[in-house]
Formats: structure tokens, C-alpha cells, sequence
């Protein structure tokens, strides 16, 4: 991260030097995938965070730039700061694991869905962060976690940083990370195996739930059909998925819960609370 969370001052000569040095070291290197901008940053720091960007993007023109943010009401004017968004809703335990899904939503729109996203799911407990929090905060369970990887990937985020490695070695972590580091794994795993479909931009039917408790995408890829359903209660959801287009049977479960044609062109989902179905379908025509 080259930047804090302030009004910083602008990068004068020297750093700027720095800066530039620092960036020609490793902009060549393969495993870089960009560049981190910017933290939570305070909206008073946009001017600050718009010269920056300008300035990297004259360092290394090739990789793309990318800002977290954890609040949306004053996203719009980051639009230009970044060529990659980030949200971070970290609901648990503080608010409704449908957060996420609002969060993206109103990220997206503030910027008139200009750019990519990359979302940051929780894997930390509150608790870490201060003393006296261990009666109301915990580290999210599998389920949670699936659910905030999914709805991410079902509103639209292409990439995920599940947040954070460093977080269990704080002091207040007693005990033993490696669990909770397996757990994180487990999920993130469960993304990246579908990673060729996840990142397919061939032409895919629309899907339409029939609760607005419920967030879908679709994909196709090698002519089949996959589609993902979230359920953003807190209670079990009996649902269906209405494609727009196409004449499909079931193929079988990728993640998460099965599901049962209705007809053609309809899937029937019986879902566990915030529970998740990434299912494939094959053409039936």
C-alpha cells in the first residue's frame, strides 16, 4: 500500500524518485498482479489519492490499480483514483451477512458499474481488535464464509482478498491460527476450482429469482450452463430461477446444495439459511 488512510501531502521530488525506483524494481516481475493504492482512505484525501494514481500510472502503464474501500455513501469521486474496485462489508458479527450483496450494490452503482471489482470477504474475528469483544464477536463459521466468497462472485466481483493472513498472529488471537487459516482455505478453494467459469465472458442466459431474498449470475462455458444462487435470509428458502433463454437439463452440483428442473427453463433450490447452489446445466434442445 502506498498511501495511509489521511490527506497526505502529494509525493514531492525525492519520494516521487523513491516511488518510481521502487515501482521499476518488480513492475516486470510475473507474480505481480497490481498495484495497492489506498486503504479506507478519508474522502478528504481524493485530490491526494487522483495525483497518486496519475503518477503510478506513469510509472508502469501495464498493471492495473486498485483501492479498498468501506463505505459507499462517498465512493463516486474514488471513481478516478483506482482502475480496480474493493469493498470490504465484514458483517460478521456485526450486521447481517446479506451486507455484503447491499455493499456491492450500491458500490457498483456509485460508479455507474465503470469498474471491475475485487471483493474482500471477511477471515478475522472482530474480537482481534480490541480488548472486552470476545463476549460478541467470533471468527466467522464455513457457512458465513461461503457466503460472503459467493454473494461477492453472484454481484458481480471477479476476484476475491479474503482478509487477513496477518490477522491471527495479533495479540489478542489466543489461539491456534492454523484452523482458522485451513477454514479460509477451504472456501477460497471452493472459488478458485471454478475459476475458468467464473472468468468466461461468453453470452449466458439471464436468471430471475422468484424472492428478492435470493441474488443469481449465470455463465457458459464449452455450452454449458452454470448458475449460482445466494440466499440472503437468515431462514430456509424454497425458490426458483427463471432463464431468459435456452433449453436446459441438470448436469449436476458444482458447490453447495442441489437442485431439480421445474421445467426447461426453471430451477428449483430448497436453500439452508444463507445457503449457497452453484449448479450445471447441459442443453437439452
Amino acid at each position: 500500500c502506498v498511501t495511509g488512510r489521511t490527506n497526505e501531502p502529494y509525493p514531492q521530488e525525492e519520494a516521487q524518485k523513491i516511488l518510481r525506483e521502487r515501482i521499476a524494481e518488480i513492475k516486470n516481475h510475473p507474480a505481480l498482479l497490481g498495484w495497492y493504492i489506498g486503504d479506507e482512505v478519508d474522502a478528504g484525501a481524493i485530490p491526494h489519492q487522483r495525483k497518486l494514481y496519475q503518477l503510478m500510472k506513469a510509472f508502469d502503464e501495464h498493471h492495473p490499480i486498485y483501492g479498498v474501500q468501506d463505505r459507499t455513501y462517498d465512493l463516486r469521486p474514488f471513481a478516478n483514483t483506482m482502475d480496480v474496485l474493493g469493498l470490504d462489508p465484514y458483517p460478521v458479527c456485526q450486521k447481517p451477512v446479506s451486507e455484503v450483496t447491499k455493499m456491492l450494490r450500491d458500490g457498483q452503482s456509485a460508479v455507474f458499474g465503470t469498474l471491475p471489482t475485487w471483493g474482500v470477504p471477511q477471515a478475522f474475528d472482530w474480537a482481534w481488535y480490541g480488548p472486552g469483544r470476545e463476549k460478541t464477536e467470533r471468527f466467522p463459521t464455513f457457512a458465513e464464509m461461503r457466503s460472503m466468497n459467493w454473494q461477492m462472485v453472484a454481484t458481480g466481483a471477479n476476484g476475491l482478498f479474503l482478509f487477513a493472513f496477518n490477522c491471527y498472529f495479533y495479540p489478542l488471537c489466543k489461539d491456534d491460527w492454523r484452523p482458522r487459516f485451513a477454514l479460509a482455505c477451504e472456501g477460497a478453494r471452493e472459488v478458485a476450482k471454478m475459476s475458468d467459469v467464473l472468468l468466461s465472458v461468453d453470452p449466458a442466459p439471464k436468471a430471475k429469482p422468484n424472492s428478492d431474498q435470493a441474488v443469481c449470475r449465470t455463465w457458459v462455458k464449452d455450452g454449458q450452463a452454470y448458475l449460482l444462487v445466494c440466499n440472503l435470509s437468515e431462514k430456509p428458502l424454497d425458490l426458483a430461477v427463471a432463464l431468459d433463454s435456452g433449453v436446459w437439463r441438470m448436469s449436476g452440483t458444482e458447490v453447495g446444495t442441489p437442485a431439480t428442473m421445474k421445467d426447461a427453463r426453471t430451477v428449483a433450490f430448497y436453500l439452508d439459511p444463507i445457503g449457497v447452489s452453484l449448479v450445471r446445466l447441459d442443453p437439452a434442445g
